[in-house]
């Protein structure tokens, strides 16, 4: 085969994947002119690619005479492969807690039929920016920091939404006095500026109070910040709280405020990502997640992402 037809056989395969991949089985192809005209190709060129595709599994067609030619079957993660480069990726939040972990367990069992891979990121601002950076194709976050990025004009999309509690429980405030049950005037309490939801909260939560300092602490150092007696109190969430090795801390829960878009997970795309959008709704099952989630929390099945 003449290696400049062999490259133009590669592209037309590479951009017939992409735009099969919208489609469902049953649905209708466009003509063969249609996609010349895209691609700027000749008719044979096309064929050549669809018995290609059809070869090797990832799809087949049934012609109905003048009525076109319709999906009989299609294999999402075979098309996948043959219009991306690489693995799916998507970034999640750090697997500090028992629902960080079956978010991520229930994701990675929803994904695992194709190639997938998840990372793992602090910050829900970092995530979003690897999504719209084209380093990752999809970002969980909370529904407040997606909800504020789209706001500043991030060119994100909110594909699913996992519901209250599915990315953090209740928030607390934990105390380094067991006396103490309200932030009160000249304490010292953390406060991290990498996260948007910490700020949010805080600033509601300081917002009449005269006198408090706020130090700036990264969430993962506060345990040894209140240890060490840097800071009086921190705002917290009840997993951590519930372990073996902190079931020593007084803590009072957040009830002042509604925080219920700090506690739902959304899973967020690049707006117009069409591809994307089609393999993951294809394969993501909002309830089963919640579902998977629960299960992980309420310890009837292990973690496992």
């Amino acid at each position: 085969m003449d290696k400049m037809y062999e490259q133009k056989i590669k592209f037309v395969v590479k951009e017939l994947a992409g735009d099969l991949l919208l489609l469902d089985k049953g649905d209708k192809i466009k003509p063969i002119s249609h996609f010349q005209e895209k691609y700027k190709v000749a008719r044979g060129t096309i064929q050549n690619a669809y018995a290609f595709l059809k070869e090797n599994g990832a799809v087949d067609f049934d012609g109905k005479g003048r009525t076109g030619l319709f999906i009989k079957e299609i294999n999402y993660s075979k098309l996948q492969s043959y219009c991306m480069t690489g693995s799916l990726m998507g970034v999640m939040p750090m697997s500090n807690t028992i629902t960080s972990q079956g978010l991520a367990t229930a994701l990675y069992k929803a994904l695992n039929n194709i190639d997938c891979d998840l990372v793992y990121m602090r910050g829900g601002k970092k995530r979003i920016r690897m999504v719209m950076d084209s380093k990752c194709h999809f970002a969980v976050c909370s529904l407040n920091t997606a909800q504020i990025a789209m706001t500043e004009g991030c060119d994100a999309k909110i594909l699913y939404n996992f519901g209250p509690n599915s990315f953090l429980p209740r928030h607390i405030i934990i105390f380094k006095d067991s006396s103490q049950n309200t932030i009160q005037p000249g304490m010292r309490v953390a406060y991290d500026p990498t996260s948007v939801d910490h700020c949010n909260i805080m600033d509601v939560l300081l917002k009449d109070i005269e006198g408090v300092q706020r130090v700036t602490i990264k969430a993962y150092q506060t345990m040894r910040a209140l240890r060490d007696g840097v800071i009086d109190a921190a705002l917290w969430n009840i997993d951590e709280a519930l372990e073996d090795k902190n079931s020593h801390l007084h803590y009072v829960f957040v009830d002042c405020m509604d925080t219920e878009k700090f506690t739902t997970a959304v899973l967020i795309v690049k707006y117009g990502d069409i591809a994307i959008e089609k393999i993951l709704l294809n394969y993501i099952n909002p309830e089963q997640i919640k579902k998977i989630q629960k299960s992980v929390i309420r310890g009837e099945i292990y973690a496992d992402f």
